[in-house]
């Protein structure tokens, strides 16, 4: 299975200047946050990217959020945590449409806030996910590896 990671701040669209979210140059120190939306095994997958991030990485420590429904926002008091303790962030798992726009937006909604962000969802509802991208006020699109996001 490939799992596809989508940069939400790269591409075309209305033409407006997307801020990028300051990229660090390697993940060491970083505070990884993590936003589950709670699908299927998607802690646990998220557990392990915390773990083999911060052993290959250094990531001085990790926040997750797990959402109280797939197609939501994380609640108030969950994006406050998130702004006050993250520096790079990651969103998903989205298996579904509305769950992987969802996620998306997630992702957008943190890079606005300056935090840079990637999106996972599964690889057939990547199209809807760059249209998402493609459609947020927050962004011009999207594209990318995780490589190039961090």
């Amino acid at each position: 299975m490939t799992i596809v990671t989508l940069d939400p701040t790269t591409g075309f669209g209305s033409g407006e200047e997307f801020p990028l979210a300051v990229r660090p140059e390697t993940l060491k120190g970083q505070v990884l946050g993590v936003v589950a939306n709670g699908l299927g095994d998607s802690e646990a997958m998220f557990d392990a990217i915390a773990s083999a991030l911060t052993d290959s990485d250094g990531l001085a420590g990790v926040c997750k959020v797990v959402k109280h429904s797939v197609a939501v926002p994380p609640q108030p008091e969950q994006w406050a945590e998130l702004l006050a303790k993250v520096t790079v962030a990651v969103t998903g798992f989205g298996g579904c449409g509305s769950c992987s726009t969802r996620s998306m937006r997630d992702a957008l909604d943190l890079e606005a806030a300056g935090i840079p962000a990637v999106c996972i969802v599964h690889s057939a509802l990547e199209p809807a996910v760059r249209a998402m991208a493609r459609s947020s006020a927050h962004c011009s699109g999207c594209g990318g590896t995780a490589t190039e996001c961090f």
